[in-house]
């Protein structure tokens, strides 16, 4: 019999018992401040062969606030046959915290809903699982929480004699969503023929200084972002602007990021996508500017944190002309269906004009640096670099970047 003797009446040729009598009583989960558990009723109720497994969210034991996770308490015990379950989650402080969602008819809340157990014990031999969801605190900061679980192995005989109890704790922590958007885009001066990737020509020749390059005009960004990581993939810096979903001329957030050759932007550190300090999660659009290409923006607020990686044709790439405000007018076809940053925009004034072209001439030399007029990133002002920005004559970047 199941949990403390509850009287259960059995439907005839049924799985379930009737009604509610089979329902669990609260308090019985071995949590913390808990004087009683099923052991004080069902016996001999410890030293039984079976065991109790508790699973959240496929063994991913880590929860965002608000999100809702698939859980499951399986009971195993060979020659059993009738099986219940009670189950709360509590914080660090021993508060029960969460929503339990039933999400089959062998399980419901009770105890003003802070317990899930199980509803009219289901029968079947030598094992059983029970599956519902559980829905995280609906504001970050709750931290730790710990699900307390007891189950019961009943032999299904009327009477709460030969039934065996099993306990198991599972603990899960928080992790608290930053503001990270991950993107795709391409720089058309350093990207090969088949659009397919980008030179490392500044990173390979050493040429790539290891501290962000925007602290001068006209950008006036004070990060302290350096490489840490050495990576032969990097193509060159990039200034990223969160900027307000409401109005776009209101930046909220800059940060200084690294160009991968295919395309993909990481953190200077590192990681995988650029993480905003200061910002909260939400929507924001997002700006790239590069120190000789136009700028250009999402052509919608992108959700932060996007996932895990930027998706190709998904809305945070940025080498398809749709996902940036006039892509068409402002980036630069390249073939293959790939769009790329215009090349050209040589003193960061937000357009390609005469006024690039005579600075670029001044400049042809035999040097090799990290040059604004090295509009193609090879390390030198030449020729080829005309070649490559001359098209882009008139092009202009949004008012708002410039």
């Amino acid at each position: 019999m199941l949990f403390c003797s509850l009287v259960v009446a059995f439907l005839t040729n049924g799985n379930y018992a009737a009604g509610n009598e089979g329902t669990p009583p609260a308090d019985m989960t071995g949590a913390p401040g808990t004087t009683e558990t099923c052991l004080s009723c069902h016996s001999p109720g410890i030293g039984g062969n079976g065991s109790i497994l508790i699973t959240f969210n496929a063994g991913n034991n880590q929860y965002i606030a608000g999100q809702s996770y698939l859980m499951s308490v399986t009971l195993s015990q060979v020659g059993q046959k009738r099986w219940g379950f009670s189950m709360v989650a509590r914080n660090s402080d021993n508060e029960n915290v969460g929503t339990w969602i039933p999400t089959n008819i062998d399980s419901k809340t009770y105890a003003s809903n802070t317990h899930i157990g199980h509803k009219n014990a289901p029968v079947m031999t030598d094992t059983y699982t029970f599956h519902f969801s559980w829905i995280a605190p609906a504001t970050t900061g709750t931290g730790g929480i710990t699900f307390y679980g007891v189950g019961n192995a009943a032999n299904n005989d009327a009477n709460s004699t030969d039934d065996y109890i099993y306990f198991q704790t599972v603990s899960i922590t928080e992790i608290i969503p930053q503001p990270t958007v991950h993107l795709r885009l391409y720089l058309e001066g350093t990207l090969n023929a088949e659009a397919t990737g980008m030179n490392t020509s500044l990173q390979s020749q050493g040429l790539l200084p290891s501290l962000q390059p925007y602290n001068i005009a006209p950008w006036y960004y004070n990060g302290t972002e350096s490489i840490t990581q050495p990576n032969p993939n990097i193509t060159d810096w990039v200034l990223l602007e969160a900027r307000n979903a409401a109005n776009p001329s209101i930046v909220e957030a800059r940060k200084a990021a690294l160009l991968l050759s295919n395309g993909i932007v990481q953190d200077a550190d590192g990681n995988l996508g650029v993480t905003f300090t200061g910002l909260a999660t939400g929507s924001y659009y997002i700006a790239v500017k590069h120190r000789n290409h136009l700028a250009a923006m999402s052509a919608a607020p992108i959700t932060l944190p996007n996932g895990n990686a930027c998706a190709s044709g998904s809305n945070c790439d940025l080498r398809l002309p749709q996902n940036t405000v006039q892509g068409n007018l402002i980036l630069s076809d390249k073939g293959n269906g790939y769009w790329a940053l215009s090349t050209g925009d040589i003193n960061h004034d937000g357009a390609i004009t005469f006024h690039d072209f005579n600075i670029w001439r001044s400049s042809i030399g035999f040097f090799t640096g990290y040059f604004a007029t090295d509009v193609n990133l090879d390390g030198q002002t030449g020729l080829p670099d005309f070649n490559v920005f001359r098209p882009n004559f008139g092009k202009t970047t949004l008012t708002e970047l410039r």
